[in-house]
């Protein structure tokens, strides 16, 4: 009788190590799927709103008032609110252009990530420390390509 339920319980430990692997590679696999759907899915929404701030700059006028770096030109303040507006729109936390001043150094063109007023707003004309944004901005910035990260 003892020897059945030695069996019994050895059996037993077996079909049940075999359901946690099972149960955790599984769990794994589900993990994984996930985070590239995800993934996907973000990165198809980043591209809209990239499409959407390219619809609204013009890149003439973008170049004289990221060069002048006048907060009250017109076209400026107009772009501004464009990108505000799309922002809301697409559900963005942040949305700004930024021209690079060097590999490390990055300075605030049009900001729509909050009013003028805002916490959230980047003047025009100030520097933001780049070097840990990785290398897709430093290429997208090479090659005037939209690029799309992975999640973090």
């Amino acid at each position: 009788m003892k020897l059945l339920q030695s069996f019994q319980v050895k059996f037993l430990a077996l079909i049940s190590s075999l359901i946690i692997v099972v149960v955790i590679c599984l769990s794994f696999y589900a993990i994984k799927k996930m985070t590239r759907t995800s993934s996907a899915v973000y990165q198809s929404q980043a591209t809209q709103v990239v499409r959407a701030a390219q619809g609204v700059i013009d890149g003439d006028i973008f170049q004289r008032y990221a060069k002048s770096l006048d907060p009250n030109d017109f076209d400026y303040i107009e772009t501004c609110r464009k990108l505000l507006k799309i922002r809301y729109e697409q559900h963005c936390t942040y949305l700004y252009t930024m021209v690079l001043k060097d590999d490390k150094t990055g300075v605030f063109i049009a900001d729509g990530s909050d009013e003028p007023d805002g916490d959230q707003f980047s003047p025009l004309g100030s520097e933001e420390d780049i070097s840990d944004y990785g290398e897709d901005l430093l290429t997208c910035y090479k090659t005037a390509q939209a690029i799309t990260g992975d999640l973090v």
